[in-house]
């Protein structure tokens, strides 16, 4: 009879080339996560669509094994998050984590914000300068390695997308956020901007990704959950196929035949039957 540790080796060498969505807990970084599961499933290669800050909770979507070859797709997916927003403080990091550098009064409840207004200044592609603490590159340096060292990082606006963005006032200097984006957008960023454009300054209190791409936290366990499982031999509960991570993609089906006569291809949407069915044809390839 194999023993629980039998079990993990053989899980490990046969089975960990798959999705793990991980239900990220506060104050682990996004390496701390990485190099955790390392240690927990014996898989070396791992990687992930998208950090998450400390301060920030919920979907971390993993790729193991032979699925790091899909991180570069994956990393477009849209992801969701909901929030807190602290209106009247802003803070150096953009963040509860940072050191307040200005106040300013916030109207009563009495007073309309006219918040879906002031949503439908950021829908769409936008520009968006990211936080100074963050892991942006200037000439090869973090900026927050610059921030830290006491210098003021030189950070240009960047083009990013938001698809959904709804704002509840829950008392006077709180908002509740939702947002839906595409890669690359710092909702930390997004909070300061709304402060700004309220007229009030403000910084983001309180971060959950719900969603990346087509996994949400109903998907998602946490380290320990994983651990437990991987000490009993059912890690594979909680794996994902690794086709279930590009369903959202455009898919071409290509032949042979179709590249050396220059024929159009089969384009497919969010189809698996039809994807599995291109197999079935004998195509030789499926690019997504």
């Amino acid at each position: 009879m194999n023993s629980s540790g039998d079990k993990k080796d053989k899980t490990t060498i046969t089975s960990l080339n798959s999705l793990l969505v991980v239900d990220k807990e506060r104050d682990w970084t996004s390496h701390d996560v990485v190099a955790r599961m390392r240690g927990i499933t014996g898989q070396r290669r791992i990687g992930h669509t998208g950090t998450l800050d400390p301060a920030a909770t919920g979907v971390m979507l993993l790729c193991l094994g032979q699925a790091t070859r899909l991180v570069e797709y994956m990393v477009h997916s849209k992801k969701c998050y909901e929030g807190e927003i602290v209106l009247g403080i802003t803070t150096d990091t953009d963040d509860a984590e940072g050191v307040p550098i200005k106040t300013n009064s916030v109207p009563g409840m009495e007073e309309n914000l006219d918040l879906e207004k002031i949503c439908s200044k950021f829908l769409g592609t936008i520009q968006q300068v990211p936080p100074i603490y963050s892991a942006v590159k200037i000439r090869g340096q973090r900026a927050y390695s610059i921030a830290r060292s006491g210098r003021k990082p030189d950070l240009q606006s960047r083009t990013v997308s938001i698809y959904e963005l709804t704002l509840i006032r829950k008392c006077f200097n709180r908002l509740s956020i939702f947002v839906t984006c595409g890669p690359g957008m710092y909702v930390r960023s997004l909070a300061r901007d709304i402060g700004t454009a309220i007229g009030t300054g403000g910084h983001l209190s309180s971060l959950r990704r719900v969603t990346n791409g087509s996994f949400n936290v109903e998907d998602a366990h946490t380290i320990s959950e994983i651990e437990n499982l991987m000490n009993q031999g059912r890690i594979g509960e909680v794996l994902i196929d690794l086709d279930k991570g590009i369903l959202n993609l455009e898919t071409l089906v290509v032949s042979f035949n179709d590249l050396i006569e220059n024929n159009p291809v089969q384009k497919i949407n969010n189809n698996v039957n039809a994807i599995k069915n291109a197999f079935d044809l004998k195509f030789s390839k499926i690019l997504a």
